[in-house]
């Protein structure tokens, strides 16, 4: 069983991840509508949570000692941003809001990024 010191450490490493990520979305990428949208840290909590179980059950299923794969680890976040969509919008009154990808864009661009990296 992992030490609770290890598991705070990969949790904070994913929120750093996840929040550079948006900000270099923000800075770098041409994304229609980007600045209506923000980063919910209770959202982006239950991202990492998610995610952070989820790794601890795939470890334990298929008896992994040590680091996960990537793209194992790439697929969870994958799936924990899209269930909880982090980014919000500003005004929730805008008209058609709902209807913009930008969470998908998030969890393409982390991927692809920290893949590129291999800090995943």
């Amino acid at each position: 069983m992992q030490i609770d010191s290890d598991i705070v450490e990969r949790k904070r490493n994913r929120v750093e991840a996840l929040a550079l990520t948006w900000i270099n979305i923000l800075n770098r990428v041409v994304v229609k509508d980007k600045n209506l949208f923000e980063l919910n840290p209770s959202l982006l909590v239950k991202v990492i949570n998610h995610y952070s179980d989820d790794l601890d059950v795939l470890k334990k299923r298929y008896n992994i000692q040590n680091r996960a794969q990537v793209p194992k680890i790439a697929g969870l976040m994958v799936a924990s941003i899209l269930k909880y969509r982090p980014l919000i919008p500003r005004d929730c009154l805008q008209l058609g809001i709902d209807e913009n990808e930008i969470n998908e864009m998030l969890a393409v661009y982390h991927v692809s990024w920290h893949l590129c990296l291999r800090t995943i």
